[in-house]
């Protein structure tokens, strides 16, 4: 057991190094990874840890190549430990759950919630491009380009296949340990994915903080701009992005599974 407990804990520090000396996460943000990857990988092992890679490597990859960023916004779009947790939660309680039970639902769980991830970490960073600007999810109103609760065609495409791409990084690794998943589980991953995305669309067009700069007058979503602090305008003041993210990953992955446990 200790000689697991070392290797995990080996293994998570050798990815998460090369992510911080990246800038892909912050300080605080790698020490929280490096106790989630660890945890994955000793708890769950290879079947656990590649759709959580697979999640976060291109979440991490988009948000550093792709246009449509200044280069000071890509180069400081490190992750901090509260938007680890934000991100992670769900799936480190699906590790626990699977832990504490060996319950295969925790795995199903564990893998629906890095494919919402996905999906709206790769809907953000390719909406980006869309040449058109974005829509308002619920009244179709067009909104300014990063603001909440707009989608895109673009954006809701790589939504689909960031969701879809975390499902395959799942099937084919259960495959190759010669446990093969049934398309439907993994269409019902991809749908999940797709639905949490626009589940946390729907949340930051209605209920999501926005501020108005007393200084500058501009709208944001940050509670400080201009180093002052910002006047509360619409939404809920304390509902700021990195909680909208954790809301709409628990409750799309809580569908799948007592959807799954319903079926079983």
């Amino acid at each position: 057991m200790w000689e697991s407990l070392i290797i995990s804990v080996l293994i998570g520090l050798a990815i998460v190094v090369p992510c911080r000396l990246l800038r892909v996460l912050s300080t605080s943000g790698m020490l929280t990874a490096w106790a989630f990857g660890s945890s994955v990988v000793f708890w769950g092992g290879l079947a656990w840890a590649v759709p959580l890679l697979t999640a976060f490597v291109t979440a991490s990859l988009w948000s550093k190549v792709l246009p449509g960023r200044d280069a000071r916004a890509k180069r400081d779009s490190c992750r901090t430990m509260t938007q680890v947790l934000a991100n992670g939660s769900c799936a480190w309680a699906c590790v626990g759950w699977w832990a504490l039970s060996g319950d295969p639902l925790a795995y199903a769980g564990f893998v629906a919630a890095f494919a919402v991830l996905a999906a709206d970490t790769w809907a953000t960073e390719w909406g980006r491009l869309s040449s058109t600007p974005p829509r308002h999810i619920l009244t179709g109103r067009t909104l300014v380009r990063g603001e909440s609760g707009g989608v895109s065609l673009i954006g809701t495409i790589a939504s689909a296949a960031g969701a879809a791409t975390v499902a395959a990084s799942a099937g084919i690794v259960l495959a190759l340990q010669g446990r093969a998943a049934e398309w439907w589980w993994l269409a019902g991953i991809a749908l999940t994915g797709l639905a949490g995305s626009l589940l946390d669309s729907v949340l930051g067009a209605t209920l999501q903080a926005r501020f108005t700069c007393p200084s500058c007058g501009t709208i944001t979503e940050d509670s400080r701009h201009c180093g002052v602090s910002a006047t509360p305008r619409s939404g809920w003041h304390w509902l700021g992005n990195d909680l909208v993210n954790l809301t709409s990953i628990v409750l799309a992955t809580a569908g799948w599974v007592l959807l799954l446990a319903c079926c079983r």
